[in-house]
């Protein structure tokens, strides 16, 4: 959750900008409750299990709108992290009010 948590403050997000949120210390992220900085690779795990979950959609740049839209194509992960853009679905909404967050100063082993 902590992935939905950073990202509910807008509309989509690319991974670079999930990455840089979740590991801010001072505000919105979640590095204190974490070993480490969270890395690409977890947010990818984290991503990858939350769309197996329905709780975010993956988006694509739609060149003719000039904007987002919804995707039903795979994720191809290998591409630029800026360039991979995902949105929270209705279910990842509801999951997330209902979400009881960690307490400061205490660590954990899931990022979903």
């Amino acid at each position: 959750m902590f992935i939905i948590d950073v990202m509910r403050y807008d509309e989509a997000e690319n991974v670079t900008s999930i990455i840089n949120m979740i590991n801010d210390n001072q505000n919105i992220g979640w590095r204190r409750h974490w070993a480490h900085d969270f890395t690409r690779e977890e947010i990818i795990k984290g991503l990858r299990k939350l769309l197996e979950m329905k709780l975010v959609r993956p988006l694509t740049y739609n060149s003719v709108s000039g904007e987002l839209i919804d995707s039903n194509e795979a994720v191809d992960f290998s591409m630029n992290s800026e360039d991979l853009w995902f949105r929270i679905t209705e279910l990842g909404w509801r999951m997330w009010e209902k979400w009881n967050p960690p307490e400061d100063g205490s660590a954990v082993d899931s990022i979903v």
